[in-house]
């Protein structure tokens, strides 16, 4: 059973959890010196669902550097652009920011969940940094 999950969890097409599942967290960080940003995603699998997930809470610290402001993101298959904020605002400028969440993502079986931390200079579009991980 074991190796079923994890090779259908490599794939993105994973199993239905068992119940009471546990609350797991990814880290990512972006940039360095004055450009370094955080960010970390605590969520579970929501219990008897295929490819979905409840985002629990979302923390962001953005870079001390003036002007820096920091997305948390999901890779949603029905956005345009592949990637939706699940901030509902970014902090900049060495702002930290937390937001309860309790919201959940979902996505088609064989499209692996991922979060990422996308850092853009305030007023432009490009990214500046990002680090990507994956969920489940």
């Amino acid at each position: 059973m074991a190796a079923a999950v994890v090779a259908a969890t490599i794939t993105g097409v994973a199993a239905p959890a068992a119940a009471n599942t546990a609350a797991s967290r990814v880290e990512l960080a972006a940039g360095n010196g004055t450009h370094f940003n955080t960010a970390s995603v605590t969520y579970k699998r929501v219990d008897g669902a295929v490819n979905s997930v409840k985002i629990l809470t979302i923390r962001a610290q953005s870079a001390a550097h003036e002007g820096e402001c920091v997305w948390v993101e999901w890779n949603d298959p029905n956005w345009p652009g592949g990637w939706a904020h699940l901030n509902s605002e970014p902090p900049c400028g060495g702002m930290d920011y937390i937001e309860e969440l309790n919201r959940v993502i979902k996505a088609p079986a064989g499209h692996q969940l991922k979060v990422r931390l996308a850092v853009h200079h305030q007023f432009d579009v490009d990214l500046a940094h990002k680090d990507v991980a994956k969920l489940l």
